[in-house]
């Protein structure tokens, strides 16, 4: 059994293409982690766009996914700079009637910078988060996270907030495989057991 349940091989698949009952493993009430990834296109700069944001965060925390409804615990962004990732962490607070979203923020290229917004009562950042500013054209942000409370190692888990580069030349895609291949080695490079999200 894996993390997610027990799947039939492959070669039953192909033979019987029926659906399969999966058995699911028990989980804790706060295994239930709401993770959002957003490319923020430099906004959240006035009202109208923070009752934008409001709309599509409030309507995420609405819908049913495996049965549960919640807010969002984890909000990973790209394309923000500092003003905006404070706006859009008040936005959250706001938006919830709560005081505990919390933001990281990666340095900038461009005035771009990627970043997370965690609430701090449902998620712990375990140490800090870590400025890949090497991998890529875009700074990379990876933070490791675990459920506020929790000592159990394997319930611990890395995210990362990218910006691949942009463009369709043949260039733009080449760079971006490399980006893809720097990822994967600084995931692979944290060990056998680490979650990258």
């Amino acid at each position: 059994m894996n993390s997610v349940g027990s799947f039939p091989p492959l070669a039953s698949l192909a033979e019987n293409p029926q659906p399969q009952a999966l058995a699911l493993p028990t989980v804790a009430p706060y295994a239930a982690v709401r993770v959002v990834a957003y490319n923020c296109a430099n906004r959240l700069n006035n009202v109208t766009e923070e009752g934008q944001f409001r709309t599509v965060f409030q309507a995420i925390g609405n819908q049913s996914v495996n049965g549960i409804s919640k807010r969002l615990d984890l909000l990973v962004v790209s394309e923000m700079d500092p003003g905006s990732v404070t706006r859009l962490t008040t936005a959250l607070n706001n938006l919830y009637n709560v005081n505990t979203f919390t933001d990281v923020l990666s340095s900038s290229v461009g005035g771009d910078s990627t970043g997370v917004m965690y609430d701090s009562s449902t998620l712990t950042l375990v140490g800090t988060a870590a400025d890949l500013t090497t991998i890529g054209t875009h700074p990379i942000l990876r933070a490791h996270f675990r459920p506020a409370g929790s000592t159990v190692a394997n319930e611990q888990f890395y995210v990362y907030a990218i910006h691949l580069k942009s463009g369709d030349t043949a260039s733009d895609i080449a760079q971006r495989a490399t980006e893809t291949a720097n990822l994967r080695n600084d995931a692979d490079a944290l060990g056998q057991g680490a979650v990258p999200a």
